[in-house]
């Protein structure tokens, strides 16, 4: 189903894994060489730096292009009105021809996440999306409900063939959330409990479905847990009635009341814990993560849902908490034996790929860069006053 195919993927990730190896000294240079030898010759595969520099150099291309055809074909004023059906229809018919060329890309030049493949599929996405938006969205013959299911219903069916070709999870991530609009835009008119209530079922009814795959490739497991991992946080979110005060420290919204309320306030800590008793035994570090984000944002949502007053040292009482938190589960970990407690260690084991900066570093440079203060000033040759120092009936250097 994929467009190199499976085994090539499978051989990308073998030999990613034993560079791996490699760069934490688990094996020697010498034994990677005949490694590579056996996998032969692979697609080309760029690091995260470089991937993200050409996905967006070929997004703002499509942009341009687009712009320039537009106000070639149609004028300038096309944007002024909604409904425009010759414009829809251009966005339409090229949303396919992107990603036939995507493909034949990835396929002409053996390109393996390499950011230009990528950047074009996502573009025909981007297309598709703005068509349908320019088709029905300024259409007055359709509501809401029905509006919601013809634009993200096809945009959910084309995320699904676009992961299952190439894999891309941000693909995964799209065909969920516009699943969700789809079957949500039909209950518009349900109370705001009973769309929460319907949304964290229909969340939950997607992550019960994604444990049906069993067979999850080696290359394809980090992107299928992330998956899984975000339909469980989204059901914790939606869940959540205090949410959208949760970070706003500036005014104490009022305790509210009822069975629904109350029982959301004992799930966004059930949630949690549910999940991280799950994901400990299983090593499922996404589901791990996304459970302890839960609690974050469950721990940050007490004062909301209770009605106290908040103070602006909260978070610097939360962050030394998380701190103190971190610090001694690492020298928890760090006093097991060899390192580690029933497999689990705070010291990575394998050496990630070198091929950029990481985030850290980008962060400590823009830093730098704004803390940076003036440079002296120039000296200024030649005789200046210095403001008539021995009196002299009160003259100043500018006498």
């Amino acid at each position: 189903m994929r467009i190199l195919g499976e085994e090539t993927e499978e051989k990308l990730h073998a030999l990613e894994s034993a560079r791996g190896w490699k760069r934490s000294g688990l094996i020697a240079p010498e034994q990677l060489a005949p490694i590579e030898a056996a996998l032969g010759p692979l697609p080309v595969q760029g690091g995260w730096a470089v991937r993200l520099l050409l996905f967006g150099f070929v997004l703002s291309a499509r942009a341009a292009f687009n712009t320039f055809f537009t106000w070639s074909f149609f004028g300038r004023s096309v944007w002024d009105g909604s409904g425009r059906l010759d414009l829809a229809a251009y966005y339409l018919l090229s949303a396919p021809v992107l990603y036939l060329v995507g493909e034949f890309a990835a396929r002409r030049w053996r390109l393996y996440r390499f950011g230009v493949e990528e950047g074009l599929m996502a573009g025909a996405l981007i297309n598709l999306w703005t068509g349908l938006a320019l088709q029905f969205l300024g259409s007055s013959s359709w509501d809401l409900e029905h509006k919601s299911l013809v634009i993200a219903g096809p945009l959910a069916l084309a995320c699904a063939w676009l992961y299952a070709r190439a894999g891309y999870a941000w693909a995964a991530f799209g065909a969920a959330a516009a699943l969700a609009i789809a079957v949500l835009g039909r209950f518009t008119g349900w109370t705001e409990n009973g769309v929460r209530l319907l949304a964290c079922g229909l969340f939950a009814a997607m992550l019960a479905a994604s444990f049906l795959r069993r067979a999850t490739s080696a290359h394809d497991r980090f992107g299928w847990q992330a998956l899984q991992a975000t339909l469980f946080l989204m059901g914790c979110l939606v869940l959540n009635v205090k949410l959208e005060h949760a970070f706003d420290i500036s005014w104490t919204p009022a305790r509210g009341g009822g069975n629904f309320y109350w029982w959301s306030f004992f799930m966004i800590f059930f949630l949690p814990s549910l999940a991280l008793g799950w994901a400990v035994p299983r090593r499922h570090r996404s589901m791990l993560a996304a459970g302890f984000m839960a609690a974050l944002v469950g721990v940050v949502s007490v004062k909301p849902y209770l009605g106290l007053a908040r103070h602006a040292w909260d978070p610097a009482v939360l962050g030394l908490s998380l701190m103190c938190l971190s610090i001694y589960l690492r020298r928890w970990l760090d006093a097991g034996p060899d390192g580690q407690r029933g497999g689990w260690t705070a010291k990575p084991l394998i050496v990630g790929r070198n091929d950029g900066p990481d985030m850290m570093s980008l962060v400590a440079a823009a830093t730098a860069a704004s803390a940076g203060g003036a440079g002296p000033a120039p000296e200024q040759k030649g005789f200046t006053g210095q403001g008539g120092s021995s009196g002299g009936a009160g003259a100043g250097g500018s006498f």
